[in-house]
């Protein structure tokens, strides 16, 4: 980057604009990875172009909707990651994981679009109960009039509760998944941890430590690594609700790659 550049970015940080010649200078921080992460968004784009749903089946209607919404979380975090934000790109990945857990469910019990859907009408009422309560004892009006009697009329709180998604990773056969990536995201991305926090250190030219809002190239590999085994992961239950969609074989290859730049990484 140029002086100029420079400035910008430390007047704007990450909403400065980015040249294209400096995006390119970090995908070349791991360029066999920011390769494959881009095979392998084309292939869950070809996959999802390859589902059929119809209108009047919700069961593959949801399964479409979590299937778009983890695709998109994957390559919003791969932009993070080309633009140097490595740690709230983790968070998009943690998304992913939800929404292939979902999906895993989804592909075992057609049923659990009406647990999925009682879920979220509990959600929206017990949401709306607090609200009430505020109100009552603030006197501050904190919603649509409309909305507030509608929700009076329907206080007791109807639907069933989910279970936690601990136990619902278990139930999907992902455990390992929720354990190894999603659990440990919840104390080093997601939350106000100190493991959160140490994100924006680096080891600064002296060897002391600096505090830093900007990219942190050692950081970016494995948040990229992250993004892309997630989505991977999520093409195994994307092919158990749609068939028609899948690329056994290419899903395979696209694993055994990333697996290898992995343990060449750590090494």
């Amino acid at each position: 980057m140029t002086q100029a550049d420079l400035d910008e970015f430390h007047a704007a940080g990450f909403l400065a604009p980015y040249p294209e010649r400096f995006l390119g200078h970090l995908r070349t921080v791991c360029p066999e990875l920011f390769d494959l992460a881009d095979e392998v968004n084309r292939l869950a784009m070809t996959m999802h172009r390859s589902c059929i749903v119809p209108r009047n089946d919700l069961v593959r209607v949801v399964g479409a909707l979590l299937v778009i919404k983890a695709i998109t979380s994957y390559q919003s975090a791969v932009l993070l990651v080309e633009r140097g934000i490595s740690a709230e790109a983790q968070l998009l990945s943690r998304t992913g994981i939800e929404c292939t857990i979902q999906l895993a469910l989804l592909g075992k019990d057609p049923g659990r679009v009406d647990v999925m859907r009682d879920a979220q009408t509990r959600h929206k009422r017990t949401h709306a109960q607090k609200l009430l309560e505020l109100q009552a004892k603030h006197g501050v009006n904190l919603g649509d009039e409309r909305v507030q009697a509608g929700l009076l009329k329907n206080a007791v709180l109807e639907g069933a509760s989910d279970a936690q998604l601990e136990a619902l990773a278990e139930a999907a056969g992902m455990s390992t998944l929720y354990q190894t990536a999603y659990r440990s995201l919840s104390g080093n991305a997601s939350h106000a941890t100190f493991g959160a926090l140490e994100r924006y250190i680096e080891k600064g030219v002296d060897g002391t430590p600096d505090i830093v809002i900007g990219p942190i190239p050692d950081q970016m590999p494995e948040a990229l690594e992250l993004a892309i085994g997630v989505l991977l992961e999520t093409l195994a239950p994307m092919e158990k609700v749609f068939p028609e969609a899948a690329r056994t074989e290419e899903t395979a290859m696209l694993v055994a790659r990333l697996n290898a730049l992995v343990k060449a990484r750590v090494a």
